[in-house]
């Protein structure tokens, strides 16, 4: 494990699943915000999508700092290493699926034109299969995760 990057932490939890909350809940509920807007007529459920999809973006990039520190403490010959490098690539298509969502919108955030829904739909299915990986990174390969002391030395 390379100890040159920090480990970021909040009370003792690492900060990357901390932040990584936030981009992953509004990148998958803003297109059903715009969904919704259309499938019921309701006047400012659209500019609520819109605005979600900005709120992603903008608290995707303190989740993608502290997720790059963890990464570069994940050894090369670390197990876990691709599925850390798929998680982040992943993530940053979404963001920048999600960017590109919010610009074709830049005009107006109501009414989204069906390339800018699909781009939301996109990053939201972006986001769910790499927030899969995360979880894989911690219950799979124990990333990131200080067991108590009994597990530490009890075997199987």
């Amino acid at each position: 494990m390379s100890s040159a990057a920090p480990r970021l932490s909040v009370l003792g939890t690492p900060l990357h699943p901390i932040l990584s909350d936030l981009p992953s809940t509004f990148f998958t509920t803003a297109p059903v915000f715009d969904l919704a807007a259309r499938r019921f007529r309701a006047p400012g459920l659209d500019a609520v999508g819109f605005w979600l999809g900005l709120a992603g973006v903008v608290s995707a990039g303190p989740a993608a700092a502290a997720g790059l520190l963890d990464y570069r403490r994940v050894g090369e010959g670390h197990e876990a290493k691709g599925t850390a490098r798929l998680h982040g690539l992943l993530n940053t298509v979404a963001l920048a699926t999600a960017g590109a969502s919010l610009l074709l919108r830049r005009r107006s955030i109501r009414e989204p034109s069906p390339a800018a829904l699909g781009l939301g739909l996109a990053a939201a299915a972006l986001t769910t299969v790499s927030a899969h990986l995360g979880g894989e990174l911690v219950y799979e390969h124990g990333f990131r995760v200080d067991a108590p002391e009994p597990e530490r030395v009890a075997g199987p």
